[in-house]
């Protein structure tokens, strides 16, 4: 999560966004599967689309990539800081944050000021230990992104996303037709742009195919035109299949194709998880952090009912060689409603 009130943060520089340094190893993969992904689209999925096809694979793809980018970099850019905070860092010269010392204070904020940051803070900040400094409305501190999320920035954290899922499902799904279209494909060209020119198949300016009723020869022949000349007859010719730009075999492009299907289904499924996550919290109006903590209070109170229950049968097993059977039973009814009273009282 990043948020604590019980800091051990050691004497060094807050963080002022995503881009300050030492980057997360999480941010390099975020950015390498991105921008491989992009490119394998545009060098390899999209030319094996026919028209018009190929041209709104261009368009929707690239707008979507655009969009998805500006999103990202500002959502790693905006410093999500306490607005006291971002007037501290920006009326004087950075300066190494000082150590807690929790003989002073118990907690990093009371009394909602922070004594790391030294100024006060709005209710619901809170400081976050990776960042050393304390976030506007923190909902959690993200490696993806290398920076917390908070008010300034969770709208642009939800785009990114949302704009994320949306390419990889397009991905997925291109990547799934053309491996299919390779096996089912092969004699009609209606599918896949690569057999299509190996088909060497006219296409009608609506972007249909015209699909022969036999294939054509595969042997070069030649015939008598009109006018008395010999001319080629068009011949099947071996499809060429390219992955990023370079021509390669037909196994080695499905394998390609295959493994990257696999990775943008792996990031649609753990990104989509995380949407989903995120509309259950909006749901139920509450930020990542606190329901981190509600989780936390409501292990910790089910540690303190099982030991009390343990440390109550203890005391009742002591006294069963003094009881009979139904005495027991009794007694152990006795203490379940004593535990359960006690529980609610402390509790309250």
């Amino acid at each position: 999560m990043g948020a604590t009130n019980n800091s051990n943060s050691t004497s060094r520089q807050s963080r002022y966004n995503g881009w300050s340094w030492p980057p997360h190893p999480f941010q390099p993969i975020a950015w390498g599967c991105l921008i491989y992904l992009s490119i394998f689209y545009f060098s390899t999925i999209e030319p094996g689309l026919l028209q018009p096809g190929r041209i709104a694979g261009y368009a929707v793809m690239g707008l979507l990539l655009v969009i998805h980018f500006v999103v990202h970099i500002l959502a790693c850019t905006v410093n999500p800081a306490d607005p006291n905070v971002i007037r501290k860092m920006e009326g004087k010269k950075r300066q190494e944050m000082p150590t807690f010392d929790r003989t002073k204070h118990k907690h990093v904020i009371e009394n909602q000021h922070c004594y790391l940051c030294d100024v006060n803070v709005a209710d619901k900040s809170k400081h976050c230990s990776a960042c050393n400094k304390c976030v506007s409305n923190f909902d959690h501190h993200c490696k993806w992104l290398n920076n917390c999320v908070g008010d300034r920035n969770y709208r642009l954290f939800i785009a990114t996303l949302v704009t994320a899922i949306a390419g990889a499902i397009i991905i997925v799904s291109l990547c799934l037709m053309q491996f299919v279209a390779y096996f089912t494909d092969r004699n009609s060209g209606s599918l896949l742009q690569q057999y299509r020119d190996a088909l060497a198949l006219p296409t009608s300016s609506t972007g249909n195919v015209t699909v022969m009723s036999t294939p054509p020869p595969v042997s070069i022949t030649t015939a008598a035109n009109y006018s008395g000349k010999t001319s080629p007859v068009p011949t099947a010719q071996k499809p060429v299949f390219r992955v990023l730009w370079v021509v390669v075999s037909d196994r080695l492009w499905l394998a390609m194709v295959m493994l990257t299907a696999l990775l943008a289904l792996t990031g649609m499924g753990l990104l989509g998880h995380l949407l989903g996550f995120h509309v259950y919290l909006m749901y139920r109006g509450i930020s990542t952090y606190e329901y981190v903590v509600q989780l936390r209070e409501k292990a910790e109170k089910e540690a303190r009912e099982k030991q009390m229950e343990g440390g109550k049968i203890e005391l009742a097993n002591s006294k069963s060689s003094k009881v009979c059977s139904n005495g027991r039973n009794k007694t152990h009814g006795i203490f379940i409603l004593s535990c359960a009273y006690h529980v609610h009282m402390c509790t309250l």
